[in-house]
């Protein structure tokens, strides 16, 4: 069970232990049709949110890894697809029995909820199969209540000869199913009892006809002995024998022939409570064709939950939410980008590495420092009482070291091709500042840095273009400006890259024009990323327009004004 209690913090980590791509962000919530990337919409962390979006990421991690094919079409896929549930969901259980309580978590809850109710002969069939796949083989206490329903129902339309051999199926097949293949062929034969309705109910009627007919003639065959019987066997009893004799309380106490047959007769003439007509071919050829309309559909129920969720956040409340943004790697430079003058950059980053030393120290613990007071002693020291000194206790100590993760981020919008009357763009003078910093603070020890370019364009925001511990290569900083300028999206994005970081000091150095898409949800990101204890530092390329957000800015005309612009606002977080 995992206890996060922050969507975008919980996607992160959910990610990271399943492999996956989860995103936060946006209205929609939705899976990839490879079930690799995962996006929730954006949303308030609460309890039914977080539950539904941990069901969902391994109920989708249990299919992507454990499902092979796309899903038939009607009813046959309506039930493959709940067999097939039922069956990866065990097989991740197996593999990660922590996530048996969050998969029953969403069964308890869309049982509750009266989601899987059944309405008619589908639902009931399929219900019927979901209950007892996640309550007979996973064990889900909630689906008891509606595998009796699903069977109450079930038995009045198709027939309690049906219900029997359906659960006699699935006793057999369901809990040997080894592949997407036999789950679909399990389907199958439940489809293939399911056309055989109407032919028992005909060889039934038949045989009903049958054992009618030869009750009539025994009837008939009855009525015409009996009065012989009454000729040739006389009463003997003696209309004037004492009623308290035995034989009067045999007569009382047991009906005569006459009576029984009396009493027979109007029982067969009692109306008979007729059954409910059983579906014709035609009809059964319908259910299966027409299908459900998406009965049981897990990951589509999670989704139209979470959906919904979202519908319903103020949207004032939703700029100060964190986001997970989908980022991408920039793997090969941009030709038609404006070139970066490598040389003026490792020049300016010569500059910057001694100063950097210093600014960039943050708090570093010792292992092993003795102290007079704490919780844990250190035996080593106990000998040290006998000459007066107190300090006998292990404690972890803080020093000042280098130990601080940063992330350069790049404003890659079309508002950064302006050249504000110099001859260079301010995207040349950016990407080769960016270059410059990720440069040096990858020669430092104790520093891990990474960097990434902003941009609102079609699919992914965000481009990284070095990551945490790898050696920034110049040409992947030629970065051909355009799109908007989503700067908070980039600040979400660096503070989810921070968070998962161990280093004790976090900094986010920003480089821009200082003109955001939307300036109260760039307000937003940065209150929380500095109250998660990550330091900002913008830089305005040509403009200053940087201190009407951020309270640490510096400003460069060119890439050789940075050591002194950087300089100074570093010095400033210090004190």
């Amino acid at each position: 069970m995992l206890r996060d209690t922050e969507l975008a913090g919980l996607a992160r980590t959910l990610g990271n232990d399943t492999n996956l791509t989860i995103t936060v962000g946006g209205d929609n919530s939705y899976c990839s049709s490879d079930g690799s990337n995962i996006n929730i919409a954006r949303m308030p962390s609460t309890s039914l949110g977080r539950m539904l979006m941990t069901g969902l990421v391994f109920h989708e991690v249990a299919h992507k890894k454990h499902t092979q094919g796309g899903r038939p079409q009607g009813l046959l896929g309506d039930l493959t697809n709940i067999i097939e549930d039922v069956r990866v969901e065990a097989l991740t259980i197996q593999d990660r029995p922590g996530t048996r309580y969050d998969l029953e978590a969403v069964t308890t809850y869309y049982a509750g909820k009266g989601d899987l109710t059944p309405t008619d002969t589908s639902t009931s069939l399929l219900g019927l199969v979901l209950s007892y796949g996640y309550g007979e083989i996973l064990q889900h206490h909630a689906v008891k209540e509606l595998h009796a329903t699903c069977q109450t129902m079930l038995a009045e339309a198709l027939g309690s000869a049906f219900v029997t051999d359906l659960l006699q199926l699935l006793d057999k097949d369901f809990p040997i199913l080894s592949s997407t293949i036999d789950a679909q062929s399990l389907a199958q034969r439940i489809l293939d009892r399911l056309k055989q309705v109407p032919e028992k109910e005909k060889s039934s009627a038949a045989q009903v006809d049958e054992d009618s007919e030869e009750a009539t003639e025994n009837d008939s065959s009855s009525e015409g002995q009996q009065p012989q019987q009454q000729k040739s066997e006389p009463s003997t009893s003696d209309p004037t024998e004492d009623d308290s004799s035995p034989e009067g309380q045999q007569q009382k106490s047991n009906p005569t022939s006459d009576d029984s047959t009396r009493s027979d007769s109007s029982i067969d003439k009692a109306p008979a409570i007729p059954a409910a007509p059983r579906p014709t071919e035609q009809e059964i050829d319908q259910i299966i064709s027409a299908g459900s309309g998406g009965y049981g559909d897990r990951s589509s129920a999670m989704l139209q939950d979470l959906n919904e969720i979202a519908s319903q956040t103020p949207q004032e409340v939703l700029h100060a939410l964190p986001l997970l943004p989908a980022a991408e790697r920039v793997t090969q430079p941009d030709r038609y980008a404006e070139p970066l003058d490598e040389s003026e950059a490792i020049a300016t980053s010569s500059r910057l590495r001694s100063r950097l030393l210093t600014l960039l120290q943050g708090k570093q613990r010792r292992a092993h420092a003795a102290g007079s007071s704490g919780r844990r002693i250190d035996q080593r020291r106990l000998v040290k009482m006998a000459f007066g000194d107190p300090k006998i206790f292990r404690r972890k100590e803080e020093l000042k070291a280098l130990n601080t993760a940063v992330v350069t981020l790049i404003d890659g919008s079309g508002s950064m091709m302006a050249t504000s009357g110099s001859t260079r763009t301010l995207s040349s003078i950016a990407n080769a500042s960016a270059f410059a910093l990720n440069r040096t603070l990858y020669g430092l020890a104790g520093v891990s840095a990474a960097s990434a370019v902003f941009a609102g364009r079609e699919g992914t925001n965000i481009r990284i273009t070095a990551d945490f511990g790898e050696k920034p290569a110049a040409p992947l900083f030629q970065v051909r400006p355009s799109g908007s300028t989503p700067t908070d999206v980039g600040l979400w994005y660096a503070r989810a890259a921070l968070l998962g970081r161990p280093e004790s000091r976090k900094l986010v150095l920003l480089i821009t024009d200082g003109s955001p898409d939307d300036t109260d949800a760039t307000k937003a990101a940065t209150d929380r990323l500095l109250r998660d204890g990550i330091e900002i530092v913008a830089v305005g390329i040509q403009t200053d327009a940087v201190k009407y957000i951020w309270e640490q800015y510096c400003v460069v005309q060119d890439v050789g004004d940075l050591p002194r612009a950087l300089f100074g606002c570093l010095e400033n977080l210090s004190e």
